[in-house]
């Protein structure tokens, strides 16, 4: 893989010659990379470089450099690293934020001038309308907007693009759909993949979700987790199965927040099969899609998106890992 380095203008400067690159997308977001001294060059060492890759979500902007012995380190966000660093407000007298419309035209709106000109939004119009869309109240625009496209069965697509010759590029958002691997490659340990999976069955299944109020008076809600990962209403699992804990949310405004809320904790508390898997392949994946996977020695069959990328460059040889989590 070939980064390019640019100066703080963002005009392209040269291919990065470093040590180590360690970048990571969909969890830190940020990058680090080690270049030895005598290859040090201000125009591209400095803080407000780009590292990119044309055509790839991997780069970001460097923020911190820190010389050290025989050794320069850059340090910054990813892209997607610079869209959590930006907060999605409810408008001036209103309890929420809601969207409407064509996704690109949407993102394109809410995004507004936060990012200059070094974000841009794709001019096709999207196969996904947005209808009446909540958002959480002052939730990062990463989190938002990865959310929002989900709820319509899409994901966010994060590319660098290149400029005219000398020019300056920038970042693409696209909303494009979720590929959902699973019906064409299980990933096994046959096919250069490393497949792990550790299996949760002793979780939560039963959340008493405390919202606002006092004593007898405050609000209550029970959700029951059911098997395929379900959350609802209806309780299902009973006696020594069932297991039960307590969401205290004193500050929920409504029942529908508390629910909402109470939903996503019971999501991290219950049943589930984490998963990651270590890819030298050529097989190519972004952040959301979905994959296929058996664990042969438990015979562990799941069904995840991906949520975490980490690209890793050592002295010229490079790797790509990809971390998965979900419920079978």
């Amino acid at each position: 893989m070939d980064i390019i380095m640019t100066n703080t203008k963002g005009e392209e400067y040269g291919y990065l010659d470093a040590d180590s690159v360690d970048m990571e997308i969909g969890d830190t977001n940020d990058f680090e990379i080690q270049v030895g001294i005598d290859t040090y060059n201000p125009s591209i060492h400095s803080v407000g470089c780009l590292a990119i890759c044309p055509g790839m979500e991997w780069g970001g902007k460097v923020t911190l450099r820190n010389p050290h012995g025989k050794t320069l380190t850059l340090k910054g966000p990813t892209w997607r690293g610079m869209l959590a660093q930006k907060v999605l407000s409810p408008p001036d007298g209103a309890d929420y934020l809601y969207a409407d419309g064509e996704a690109h035209e949407v993102i394109r709106n809410l995004m507004g001038d936060q990012f200059g000109s070094m974000f841009s939004v794709s001019d096709e119009i999207s196969r996904y309308r947005i209808r009446s869309y909540r958002f959480s109240r002052y939730i990062t625009f990463l989190d938002g907007i990865t959310g929002m496209l989900k709820s319509v069965g899409a994901k966010m697509q994060i590319s660098y693009q290149q400029g005219p010759p000398n020019g300056v590029g920038y970042v693409q958002l696209s909303a494009v759909p979720i590929i959902d691997y699973s019906s064409r490659i299980e990933i096994n340990g046959d096919d250069g993949m490393q497949f792990n999976v550790t299996e949760n069955r002793g979780g939560i299944n039963h959340l008493i979700c405390l919202g606002s109020g006092e004593l007898k008076y405050r609000q209550v809600v029970h959700l029951y987790a059911s098997p395929g990962g379900q959350v609802g209403a209806t309780q299902y699992y009973k006696g020594e199965n069932e297991r039960v804990a307590v969401y205290d949310y004193p500050n929920a405004e409504d029942d529908l927040t508390l629910i909402a809320d109470g939903k996503k904790r019971l999501r991290e508390l219950m049943d589930s099969k984490e998963c990651s898997a270590s890819v030298t392949t050529d097989i190519q994946m972004e952040i959301g899609d979905i994959i296929g996977g058996r664990e042969r020695i438990t015979n562990t069959a799941v069904k995840v998106p991906v949520v975490r990328k980490i690209l890793k460059i050592q002295d010229g040889t490079e790797s790509i890992e990809y971390k998965l989590k979900g419920e079978a």
